[in-house]
């Protein structure tokens, strides 16, 4: 799950963010969260990067946070809001953009992580979960928790969006079939896949990703993942 927060008080700030790496590590779940304290500047990233979440807090210097979710809902019907506020009196706006919910400050764990088990559920039954086995165990992974895969000495790594690495016996062919199928996965070299959902910057020199590494991709698949990256960035605003 990823999350965008708009949010100037710094104080508050920190405090969502060891609610939600609090949640994080109690559930076991990917989660990562990128702060804003400007309204242009987190439109400017929805242009580039895919949020699951969005916190708005309400009263914020330059544009509100309704002001903002009024731009961002004239792009993307179906990203989720949540507004942080100090009163309930902006309650009724706050659905008139469809927001999912909203929280009055001071924020507890008792009113968040509730909202935030039913939006992980959820997200989990929408999108395809791939299944992997490892010293007796058995994971689910959701793709879009999937960075990359990388083959090594019969062993599969999957880098995951919350930094954690997982690492199966097996081929690179064991998953390819499934993941490749999803326009959000392609083969860069053959030792690896990547998600384009997690991808910066494509070029001949490789691929950076949004974990803050550096992945290759080869010559002969370097046109081809061009295209299909295009394809796949289109294919979203579409959606959008």
């Amino acid at each position: 799950m990823r999350i965008a927060i708009y949010e100037d008080n710094e104080q508050e700030l920190a405090h969502i963010g060891s609610l939600l790496t609090r949640y994080q590590q109690e559930h076991k779940v990917a989660l990562t969260f990128t702060s804003f304290n400007c309204g242009s500047l987190l439109l400017d990233s929805l242009s580039n990067h895919t949020f699951d979440l969005l916190f708005l807090d309400i009263l914020m210097p330059g544009m509100t946070g309704i002001s903002v979710a009024k731009e961002i809902r004239s792009r993307n019907k179906n990203v989720k809001i949540i507004f942080l506020t100090s009163s309930s009196e902006f309650a009724v706006e706050s659905y008139r953009v469809n927001a999912t919910n909203y929280l009055l400050k001071p924020i507890t764990k008792e009113d968040l992580f509730p909202i935030l088990d039913n939006l992980y559920l959820n997200d989990l039954k929408q999108e395809p979960v791939l299944y992997l086995k490892s010293e007796g165990n058995i994971f689910a992974i959701p793709f879009s928790e999937i960075v990359y895969l990388e083959v090594m000495n019969r062993r599969v790594r999957f880098y995951l969006i919350n930094g954690t690495i997982r690492e199966v016996f097996g081929y690179l062919a064991d998953y390819e079939t499934k993941l490749l199928a999803n326009q959000a996965f392609a083969k860069t070299h053959r030792s690896y896949i990547v998600n384009f959902q997690h991808v910066r910057e494509i070029s001949s020199e490789g691929i950076s990703t949004d974990i803050n590494r550096h992945i290759p991709v080869s010559r002969n698949c370097y046109t081809q993942t061009k295209v299909a990256f295009t394809k796949y960035l289109f294919s979203e605003s579409e959606e959008e």
